[in-house]
This record gives C-alpha cells, structure tokens and sequence, in this order.
C-alpha cells in the first residue's frame, strides 16, 4: 500500500478532498483521525505547561475557545449547517491535514515568540519566575490558530 492510500492522508490535502467528495473515508478512517487528535493535543499541551494562576492563561484559554469555536461554527455552516453531510469527517480529517501543513508555521510563532519573551521577561526564560502565557503568545499564536481555522473552513466548503 502507497503512503498517498493510506488510511489517513498526512500532507495531501487534495487527495484528501477528492476523496471525501467521492464518499471514500470510512468510519474507520473518522475514528483514526479522532484518535490521533485525541492523542496529540493531551500530548502538546504537557509541554511547556504554564503558571495556571497566571491571569494570561485564562486569556489565551478564553481566545483559543473563542477562535475555535466561531471557527468550528462556521466550517459546520459552510459544509451545510443542518444539511449538510459528513461534517464529522470532513472537520477531523481536513483539520488533521491542515495541522500538518501548519506546523511550519506553528514552529515559527513559537521560536518568535520565545524571541520575543527573551528580550522583555527575562526571568520566564532564565526560570527566575513561574512560565506564564505572555502577551505575545497570545497574539502569535492566536494569529496562528485564526488562520488554521480559516483555511479548514475553506477546504470544508470546497467539499460540500
């Protein structure tokens, strides 16, 4: 079996549509997309994990959840709202595939953002003081999330 059959698609976001217009992700296939989301983010977020009494913990929370959710609301409205088809599998699918593509781009807010932190929290980065979400993660890396989410919907709509 060739990597571009394979069960779940990695990098090839075009295979990936063609398949799913042409009814070809099983629910074995969901359930490994599901799986490998609820592997991955456990995974991501014990690293790096940051000062929860930290007032900007809760702020990058409330903007993840806020991007997020308009963003899973608008990929459910753009495949169809309530009439639409498969959204389960076409959000968890293209969502994984677009995480791979974004992880370039995911790396490069965090090296800039680490940048950033070095020259004005030097005691986060010399372990002086608790980690703590800063300012610039929230913007980097909201910038980030708002544009992943976008190019979900996107990929989403194309395949309605």
């Amino acid at each position: 079996m060739r990597l571009e059959n394979s069960m779940i698609q990695f990098w090839n976001i075009t295979r990936l549509k063609e398949r799913i217009r042409a009814c070809e992700i099983t629910e074995r296939e969901t359930f490994g997309y599901l799986l490998v989301w609820l592997v991955i983010f456990p995974v991501l977020g014990a690293f790096g994990t940051p000062d929860t009494t930290s007032p900007t913990i809760w702020v990058w929370t409330t903007v993840y959840w806020v991007i997020f959710g308009i963003g899973l609301y608008f990929a459910y409205r753009e495949n169809g709202g309530a009439n639409g088809k498969d959204f389960t599998t076409k959000f968890l699918s293209i969502g994984f595939v677009e995480a791979i593509r974004f992880l370039p781009l995911t790396l490069l807010g965090l090296v800039l953002t680490l940048a950033l932190n070095f020259m004005f929290y030097p005691g986060i980065m010399s372990g002086a003081t608790a980690y703590t979400i800063t300012p610039f993660e929230i913007l980097i890396m909201g910038a980030v999330s708002v544009a992943y989410i976008w190019r979900v919907i996107v990929h989403v709509g194309d395949v309605k």
